[in-house]
């Protein structure tokens, strides 16, 4: 991994994009179903943070939960990506979800504005009295607190980096970029040698470029919502990230095909080295197949 630090100007990009995850209790729920009771199973759901390995021990963890007496044993169960959000919806509306479970960044705060979230208010009072709290860097559990209390507890910053191929930089030419134009220019010298410069997949069910244009969008100092938490996406700074975007679209530097592929197809075209660079989860290294995929964690002013 290569990694350096640096302050650009605006249009310069940060490189880790992030999208956050958090661990969350469901009030509706608390015993994994409608009626519930002591005989209920405590249904713990996980989301795949990484390999299929991730998982396997993920569940071999919760099911060795040994609960006090009177109070119900654990079960698991992972719930894909694609369509999460519709399986949580359904589940919470027909009270067959699960007691706790992690998700996307803001399914908490979602949740919790339809009543579905228990506060974990209590949970982090008591942290704070035997030392967990002070286990969290400052300001991180902050971002969970609502007016109604805390909707849950951050679980991992799921990052948004920017990954190239070192040896087809080193073939088309040029350096790994440092800010927007080194970018662009890049993107142009792979071109040259047919190599997609701007990887992304835009599939509806199971690609993630809407995270990757976001994260550009918040990372120049713009976003989706203002300082009063309405929608706010015509800004200056979020205009210029969506020009960025598509000057790499216009002149050719991303895979025409990319508004269909999937996570999946996009690891097969960094695999046959028809991608070269773009912005990715952090195990695209290990699902890409290739050993000479670099991340650069070039940070901006921003």
């Amino acid at each position: 991994m290569e990694t350096s630090r640096l302050t650009t100007s605006r249009r310069g990009f940060l490189g880790l994009v992030g999208g956050g995850a958090a661990v969350a209790a469901l009030a509706a729920c608390s015993t994994g179903g409608g009626g519930g009771g002591a005989s209920a199973s405590l249904k713990f759901w996980n989301m795949p943070w990484g390999t299929p390995a991730f998982n396997t021990l993920d569940s071999k963890i919760t099911l060795g939960y040994k609960p006090e007496s009177g109070l119900p044993a654990a079960t698991y169960q992972a719930i894909q990506w694609a369509n999460f959000n519709q399986t949580f919806s359904s589940a919470l509306a027909s009270k067959t979800g699960p007691a706790i479970s992690s998700g996307g960044g803001t399914q908490a705060f979602q949740f919790a504005k339809q009543g579905f979230i228990a506060p974990a208010d209590g949970l982090i009072e008591s942290w704070k009295s035997n030392g967990i709290y002070d286990d969290f860097l400052p300001g991180v559990l902050d971002t969970m607190k609502t007016d109604a209390g805390y909707v849950a507890v951050p679980y991992n910053l799921d990052m948004r980096v920017n990954w190239y191929n070192k040896e087809l930089l080193e073939k088309a030419g040029v350096t790994p970029p440092t800010d927007w134009q080194s970018y662009l220019d890049a993107a142009a010298a792979l071109k040259k040698i047919d190599v997609y410069g701007f990887a992304a997949n835009g599939n509806a069910s199971g690609g993630n470029a809407f995270q990757m244009i976001v994260g550009l969008m918040i990372n120049n100092g713009g976003g989706i919502f203002d300082e009063e938490h309405k929608p706010n996406l015509v800004t200056a700074a979020n205009i210029e990230a969506l020009e960025f975007v598509r000057e790499n679209i216009s002149k050719g530097y991303m895979d025409p095909a990319a508004i269909s592929y999937t996570a999946t197809n996009a690891n097969s075209q960094w695999k046959a080295e028809k991608f070269g660079m773009g912005f990715d989860v952090p195990t695209s290294r290990q699902t890409s197949g290739s050993g000479s995929i670099q991340v650069a964690c070039q940070r901006s002013a921003h």
